[in-house]
């Protein structure tokens, strides 16, 4: 039986964290994120490439189903950057032995205790326009899709990581929220692969006080969505009021009747 990517304490601190926004303190200081990444291909020599997947977490060729766990380091660079910075050497590695007009496709879904604050979201937006990469013999193709799926949003009341998502969101990087015990339940059991009781006081104490939090969470990616796409018409004047209106979410303490004048706007 494989062991949990996460422990009972991790899972209730990062990621299952009770918090609500503007109301409370104790929020973690660091990041874990969860990765999956799939490759097909086609090529030949699949003996160097097998060998460096599996050092970069996964597993086969041409389907990685391993989950990898990245965390924050001592030195305070964010699990984002590190994240890409693992795959961004696996590529560099696998493009030294591919023919010429190779096609590949890249797939990563990545779990995140937090959503990705304005400078790691530029990285990831990066990694997944990652298109066409020269090789000494030519190039590839890399067809890549990108599915995050966050537990809580990181200081949203900030502009620039808003305005980061939505610039995400129009690059096609696909964001969903954690938000009912379905989402929970697949979590632990397909995921990280830990064994909690959800039936028991302690799950349902927290549960408790994240319903709200969710909804507010789920309601203020809709608005990102919506904006992402309201975002190319708009004018300076409505892009100042955008702006405006996402900032003050501090002070509005995220209430739902503000989101939902936000998300009309």
């Amino acid at each position: 039986m494989s062991s949990s990517l996460i422990d009972e304490d991790s899972f209730y601190e990062r990621f299952f964290h009770r918090g609500q926004y503007g109301l409370s303190g104790g929020w973690p200081h660091s990041t874990t994120l969860l990765y999956r990444m799939r490759i097909k291909k086609a090529g030949k020599n699949n003996i160097k490439k097998n060998r460096l997947l599996h050092k970069s977490g996964c597993s086969s060729l041409p389907q990685c189903e391993r989950w990898t766990k990245v965390e924050n380091d001592a030195g305070g660079r964010h699990a984002e950057m590190l994240f890409v910075q693992q795959v961004n050497e696996l590529l560099d590695c696998l493009n030294e032995e591919e023919s010429q007009q190779t096609y590949r496709q890249i797939s990563f879904d990545i779990v995140l205790s937090y959503s990705p604050c304005s400078d790691c979201a530029k990285e990831l937006t990066q990694l997944k326009r990652r298109s066409i990469e020269p090789t000494p013999s030519g190039y590839n193709v890399i067809f890549c899709t990108m599915n995050i799926k966050f537990a809580k949003f990181y200081e949203h009341y900030v502009f620039e990581n808003i305005e980061a998502m939505i610039w995400m969101v129009q690059n096609q990087i696909e964001f969903s929220v954690f938000n009912g015990l379905c989402d929970w339940k697949d979590f632990l059991d397909n995921i990280v692969k830990l064994a909690l009781d959800i039936q028991s006081e302690a799950f349902y104490a927290t549960w408790f006080y994240r319903q709200d939090r969710e909804l507010v969470d789920s309601i203020l990616l809709e608005c990102i969505k919506l904006t992402a796409f309201k975002w190319p018409t708009q004018d300076n004047e409505g892009r100042e009021e955008m702006k405006k209106r996402i900032c003050d979410l501090k002070s509005a303490k995220s209430s739902f009747a503000y989101l939902m004048d936000l998300r009309a706007f």
